[in-house]
């Protein structure tokens, strides 16, 4: 796997700078100021029983994580939202040390709904050197009708064993997944995406992220990013350099019956392989649609497919711009 260089790193900062604000919410129940691995486990455990909005602020600092850390309430605790806030991606580090998963929160421990109003927020972390053994290989988060919203993270250098999402791994029902400003680099996932989204009927939305040398294996798709569902996908003003997988080395968005918007991104040296290991001409971005319905894709410059029941991909020309081009099922 290559490492990206000072000179081209030093031109991705723009993307992230271009990262939308997310806002948090306003904290109206427990604060929690912690600065250890310790007090971060005591501040999850009691947020998420404790029938209020929660934030948990984690001073600047490495943290190790020999055990996974769980936030598991049932009803969204009561429809109250949980934020996890750190100093900033550079400064608060939750490390693995490439033994655990980091963090495994789930808002709807029953499955049954009801957790709307109990969305998760995390910003401003490193979740680093992750090893876990099923989906999410540093962070695993399920919701029902919550929403979750990751921002101005960075998620370096883990891996899921037998599970889809090297680096993080989000489910809903019908919440929104929001990723917004994260930069994931160097995850391996045994199966698809360094970042698995799957939402049944709810949306996804990704912008000014950067993905740089991540990996699925065993032919899955999606190496840095896989977004599966029904609802809709817009991923938007964000970096895919040197990624490997299946088909869609870089991203690999399916819908059944929602839109799939892929704008102003910028693909690079992305590969994808087939059985045989051959490298696909389409191996930067696959946008795919599961049944009969018309969709549109944008590019940059102004470009719209609209397709029905087609696969429609796209790849980085020299210039880094993506062109679009339609193949039928």
């Amino acid at each position: 796997m290559r490492r990206l260089g000072t000179t081209v790193a030093a031109g991705f900062g723009l993307a992230a700078s271009m990262a939308l604000c997310v806002s948090l919410p306003l904290a109206r129940g427990e604060v929690f100021d912690v600065s250890d691995t310790s007090a971060l486990e005591s501040a999850l455990g009691a947020a998420q029983a404790n029938d209020e909005d929660d934030t948990i602020k984690l001073r600047a600092g490495t943290c190790i994580v020999s055990s996974t850390l769980v936030y598991s309430t049932d009803d969204g605790d009561w429809g109250h939202a949980l934020s996890i806030v750190g100093a900033g991606a550079s400064s608060t580090i939750l490390d693995g040390a490439g033994g655990v998963r980091i963090m495994s929160l789930e808002a709807d421990s029953s499955g049954d709904g009801g957790d709307a109003g109990g969305s998760v927020f995390i910003s401003g972390l490193a979740f680093r050197s992750a090893f876990g053994g099923g989906d999410g290989g540093a962070l695993w988060a399920a919701t029902t009708d919550a929403s979750v919203v990751i921002e101005e993270c960075a998620f370096e250098m883990n891996q899921s064993f037998f599970g889809q999402g090297g680096a993080l791994y989000v489910e809903t029902a019908s919440g929104q997944i929001r990723l917004a400003g994260n930069r994931l680099s160097e995850n391996l996932s045994d199966g698809a995406g360094g970042a698995y989204l799957q939402p049944d009927s709810g949306s996804i939305e990704a912008t000014a992220n950067i993905f740089v040398g991540n990996s699925s294996g065993g032919g899955w798709p999606g190496g840095a990013f896989l977004a599966t569902g029904s609802g809709a996908v817009t991923i938007t003003n964000s970096v895919f350099y040197d990624n490997q997988g299946g088909p869609g080395g870089g991203v690999e968005a399916d819908t059944a019956s929602g839109r799939i918007l892929i704008v102003n991104n910028t693909v690079i040296e992305n590969h994808g392989f087939f059985s045989g290991g051959e490298s696909t001409a389409t191996s930067s971005i696959m946008r795919r649609r599961q049944r009969s319905r018309t969709t549109s894709y944008m590019a940059t410059p102004p470009t719209t497919a609209e397709t029905t029941g087609a696969t429609c991909s796209c790849k980085a020309t020299a210039t880094g711009i993506l062109s679009a081009r339609r193949s039928r099922c």
